[in-house]
């Protein structure tokens, strides 16, 4: 019988890179499958943690607004409002005051039909933002400023340190939350454990302006007008997703 012929060292070189061609299909065929079985094992799951806290931020909105039939009067009429305003404003240290909306527009008539429009006169309107997280000062300035200018909005809410706290607080409950639902999930499929997937962490604080009408503050005594700063509410919520691991085989009766 004819003997074997012994490899050349050329082709032992070329069935050795043969074989670890097959290795590296076989390793590229089984990572479908790994990600499948991680598809299957994957469990959607949300916690959400909230907490209720004062609010202790005031801010509102003050306004000079009229109408006439000169633009210069009304001028001068608004600033020596807004002058005497802040004169009084800086007797309160803890009171910040910034300017707000400038405007002037010219008043038309409504004719009626077929007619033009005729000239009314103009209407000037300008506002100031008071900010401070003194309540019993806002109150008593309110009260000063009352000849001078009307109140056009109040808002409540929380101090940046307030609600930074609060929402660091609250992100840690969450997160435990999530985490205990998640183990509590992978403990009733006899898992082995478990890894996350993904993690999306949203956080919002609910804070809402009171609307006051002029009206209200003008007939309100020199005291000034009294208010509940109420409360916020922050929330956050932990979305995502967790891979069980070492789950058992089902079997259905």
């Amino acid at each position: 019988m004819p003997q074997d012929k012994c490899d050349t060292p050329l082709e032992s070189q070329l069935r050795g890179i043969a074989m670890h061609k097959i290795w590296i299909a076989l390793l590229l065929l089984s990572f479908p499958v790994l990600g499948l079985a991680k598809t299957l094992n994957q469990v959607n799951l949300q916690a959400t943690a909230s907490a209720t806290t004062a609010n202790d931020e005031m801010t509102v909105e003050l306004a000079f607004d009229k109408q006439g039939p000169k633009i210069s009067t009304l001028v001068d009429q608004s600033s020596r409002a807004i002058h005497s305003a802040l004169a009084r404003i800086n007797h309160f240290p803890k009171i910040h005051v910034a300017s707000g909306v400038y405007n002037t527009y010219p008043i038309y008539s409504t004719p009626p039909a077929g007619s033009a429009p005729s000239f009314q006169g103009w209407r000037l309107h300008q506002t100031l933002i008071l900010h401070s997280s003194d309540f019993q000062a806002m109150q008593t300035l309110l009260g000063q400023l009352q000849p001078l200018l009307t109140l056009s909005w109040v808002h409540f809410g929380l101090a940046p340190t307030t609600r930074h706290h609060l929402t660091d607080s609250v992100t840690q409950s969450a997160i435990k939350a999530f985490r205990h639902r998640a183990l509590l999930i992978a403990r009733s499929f006899d898992a082995h454990g478990y890894v996350i997937g993904q993690l999306t962490i949203n956080n919002g604080v609910e804070q809402y302006p009171m609307p006051v009408s002029g009206m209200m503050f003008a007939k309100k005594s020199a005291t000034g007008p009294l208010f509940r700063p109420g409360q916020n509410r922050v929330s956050v919520t932990v979305r995502g997703s967790i891979v069980l691991n070492g789950m058992p085989a089902l079997h259905i009766p």
